[in-house]
């Protein structure tokens, strides 16, 4: 890893759902933050959205994974943009999901 990149991460507001689409492009941002028992975090560096991480505490809506899930909390929809790929920010969206 190279150029690691601190970043601050938090539960998405919806008043943020403009910057962060603008940002990162996606028809899934105001869903995901709108999950039942989930939390929709962002890492932002200077204001800016750069990834983001969807972590449902119940487990996943998934049928299939579901029949196999212990209870555990399930994590998807880990993303980050490119041009932060290999600094750390993913790792951090992982640590501040634990």
């Amino acid at each position: 890893m190279t150029d690691f990149v601190q970043v601050e991460i938090r539960k998405l507001d919806e008043a943020e759902l403009g910057v962060v689409g603008k940002a990162m492009p996606s028809q899934h941002h105001k869903k995901r933050l709108n999950t039942p028992s989930a939390d929709y975090l962002i890492a932002w560096v200077g204001g800016e959205p750069i990834g983001h991480l969807l972590i449902r505490w119940s487990g996943t809506d998934n049928t299939f994974l579901a029949a196999k899930n212990l209870g555990y909390p399930y994590v998807e929809a880990v993303g980050v943009r490119v041009d932060f790929w290999s600094k750390g920010v993913g790792t951090q969206l992982m640590q501040k999901a634990q």
